[in-house]
């Protein structure tokens, strides 16, 4: 699905929904995240081939689309949420997205936002795991507050303040924004059923 531009669009329009909402003199600093895997353990992972033609791509029309706004300082990074810590990780070869934002907090971005592109739906892995990762050390973070998510016809988002910086995960493309996830399964399962034979 993710070799197919309507898949990427879907994260596209949910970060320019976000960016459009932001104060033109502001400092933003945008974290593309991934699920992450300790990958040095792991070297035989399809995910480390399979990819790059969506994450690589996906990255490089975020940074385009940070980089057409008049923001004061912007700045586009890929850090992972799991795997990415002292046991997985000691020597730090991988960002964190708890990391990115604290790296966010330290430089005084105003605004900090986590745009997860491998999920299309949330789940026990972005709602309470993830945010467990993410939000480690975060002075408003608790880990025993219920996820408040009545609709999930929205997109979930969670902001904290930390510092002066306004951390916001975006969430993940549901409502308005799932036709896009929807043309690409869509064009995924056409490029394979187009192949059989007759």
């Amino acid at each position: 699905m993710g070799e197919f531009d309507s898949m990427r669009q879907a994260y596209l329009a949910m970060l320019k929904d976000r960016l459009d909402t932001l104060p033109k003199s502001s400092d933003v600093m945008v974290a593309v995240t991934v699920h992450g895997m300790p990958w040095d353990s792991f070297p035989w992972e399809a995910w480390l081939e399979l990819a790059p033609i969506y994450r690589d791509t996906l990255l490089q029309d975020v940074m385009k689309m940070v980089e057409s706004y008049p923001f004061n300082r912007k700045q586009v990074i890929l850090c992972q949420d799991e795997f990415a810590d002292p046991i997985w990780d000691p020597k730090e070869k991988y960002l964190s997205t708890n990391r990115a934002y604290l790296n966010a907090v330290k430089d005084n971005y105003d605004y900090a936002i986590g745009l997860p592109i491998e999920f299309f739906a949330e789940n026990s892995d972005t709602l309470m795991h993830h945010a467990m990762k993410c939000f480690e050390n975060f002075d408003q973070y608790n880990i025993d507050d219920p996820v408040d998510y009545p609709d999930w016809s929205v997109p979930y988002t969670r902001e904290m303040v930390q510092g002066k910086t306004r951390v916001i995960y975006n969430g993940v493309p549901v409502g308005k924004y799932q036709k896009h996830v929807i043309e690409a399964f869509y064009q995924a399962c056409d490029s394979v059923l187009s192949q059989a034979k007759a």
